[in-house]
């Protein structure tokens, strides 16, 4: 009875709070906001106090932004409407993997030495884990120019610490015509040969420790499911639960699908933990119709089951976090792991079906996440 009372308690002050921000706060706060910078942005931008109140209201009575975060991150300018979901992505998720990390002491260096890809490389690579080997690393070596990235072979292109493949892009070499190319991940090929050697000398001079990697070709099975050049990406989430275990706790393919406005997106496909077929909930939504339907063969399955063992060893042996992303190829010589991230998007985990026993693991790992104690027999390697 008492847990009860206490619980009831809880609710009735969480549900006060958030109604008097609704009815209250929420509407006071976008005033005072638009007080104080309304004028100044209907001078400089001519978009009218009234507008602009609505938008506050809008974000903060619907999307829980508040009117604060409104100006100081520009939603009122078109360019930056419709970037809601990236504020959320850059300013709020984050939150949930540190609170999933309530307690854990080496979380600042966890997060830095996956955040490092040549560190987590050679990592790796300490381990005898398959990996996407390094090249070079542009801050390694003293005044670099382009021709470090002309070596005769395709290559692909990306910053040591970015993200989201921000800034990422495949060298292409034309043998035929002993020539290059360049195809961002996100923007217009580049064919041109003066055009080539200025992009490269912009990134440059833009990004000091720039990776080189040899561009990795998928697995022929794999690479029938896309539509594009563009590497097939699987992505596994692994977990440390309260017995100090990690598990896998999900799987997808992420299928690239070029689009008109040569923006990058990907098409998903959940799968498995067991049988390594798209997941039943994800098929009876109906989210596969424009897609191909896998049917990956045994052998690929048998990959995508080392690709997980991969991926739970990686975590256990060297990453001191609650859970971590892992993106890996799958190559015709077997699965190679290709970075880990730490701010991943929770939102997959919707993807998983929860019917079978067998498969609750994001549903027991999500309720026992601010329980757990994080920090692993193993700690990072120095």
């Amino acid at each position: 009875m008492a847990f009860f009372h206490s619980g009831f308690i809880a609710f009735c002050k969480e549900s006060y709070s958030t109604l008097r921000w609704y009815f209250y706060y929420g509407w006071k706060m976008s005033a005072i906001c638009l007080y104080h910078k309304g004028r100044e942005t209907q001078k400089k931008y001519g978009i009218s106090l009234f507008k602009q109140f609505t938008s506050l209201i809008n974000l903060s009575l619907l999307h829980n932004i508040t009117p604060v975060k409104y100006y100081k991150y520009r939603f009122y300018l078109t360019e930056n409407r419709g970037k809601e979901l990236d504020y959320f992505y850059t300013f709020e998720l984050p939150h949930f993997h540190i609170v999933s990390n309530k307690g854990n002491q080496h979380l600042d260096k966890a997060r830095k030495f996956i955040a490092d890809k040549t560190s987590f490389t050679e990592a790796l690579k300490k381990f005898d884990i398959p990996h996407v080997p390094t090249i070079l690393n542009t801050s390694n070596v003293k005044n670099p120019d382009i021709s470090i990235f002309f070596r005769e072979e395709d290559i692909f292109c990306k910053p040591n610490n970015g993200s989201q493949s921000k800034d990422a892009f495949r060298v292409r070499y034309i043998r035929e015509e002993n020539r290059y190319e360049l195809h961002p991940i996100n923007g217009n090929p580049v064919t041109c040969s003066t055009e080539v050697a200025a992009f490269l000398k912009e990134k440059l001079k833009s990004c000091n420790d720039l990776i080189l990697q040899h561009f990795i070709r998928d697995h022929s099975e794999i690479k029938a499911l896309a539509d594009s050049e563009q590497s097939i990406t699987l992505r596994i989430i692994t977990a440390q639960f309260n017995d100090r275990s990690v598990k896998p706790v999900y799987m997808q393919l992420e299928i690239p699908d070029i689009q008109k406005n040569s923006k990058q997106f990907y098409k998903i496909y959940p799968l498995t933990l067991k049988t390594f077929e798209v997941t039943p909930i994800f098929k009876s939504m109906g989210l596969t119709e424009n897609i191909k339907d896998p049917h990956l063969s045994d052998s690929i399955k048998l990959m995508l089951s080392q690709s997980l063992d991969l991926c739970v060893y990686a975590h256990s042996k060297l990453i001191a976090l609650k859970s971590v992303a892992f993106d890996l190829f799958i190559t015709n010589e077997g699965p190679l792991i290709i970075e880990a991230n730490f701010n991943w998007d929770i939102e997959m985990l919707y993807n998983h079906p929860h019917k079978n026993i067998r498969e609750l693991l994001p549903e027991e790992w999500l309720k026992n996440k601010n329980n757990a104690n994080t920090t692993l027999t193993k700690k990072i390697e120095n």
